[in-house]
């Protein structure tokens, strides 16, 4: 089977269900975000220390990555689901979706933008 595939799969996966969310975030505690909905939350993190930001900011990172996992570990058990990349089933490309995450060969350390701060191994 094609690696590529399945990297491809993988670099939309940690873009959309982790690096997306942690963007979001860092966003946020600079006050980027000029949403009228989220100025009352962007006001209540300026009253936040750094250090607390840093707890929020790796409880963040777990929790994207643990979700994450655990659903791609549900496609890959679920029979009935194929995904289908570059006419392949990457289902079937991979002996475990979930574990492509981690390890210096993974894939949030080939594509995520914030691989200072998730934990991949």
């Amino acid at each position: 089977m094609d690696n590529n595939a399945l990297d491809k799969f993988g670099e939309l996966i940690v873009a959309n269900c982790i690096d997306n969310g942690l963007d979001k975030f860092q966003n946020l505690t600079e006050g980027k975000i000029n949403a009228p909905s989220l100025k009352k939350l962007q006001d209540q993190i300026k009253l936040l220390n750094n250090n607390n930001i840093e707890i929020i900011k790796n409880l963040l990172s777990e929790i994207l990555v643990s979700t994450t996992h655990d659903f791609l570990f549900a496609i890959q058990e679920n029979d009935d689901i194929q995904i289908i990349v570059d006419n392949q089933n990457i289902c079937k490309s991979s002996d475990g979706l979930h574990g492509e995450l981690f390890t210096e060969e993974g894939w949030i350390k080939k594509f995520s933008n914030h691989t200072d701060f998730i934990d991949y191994d």
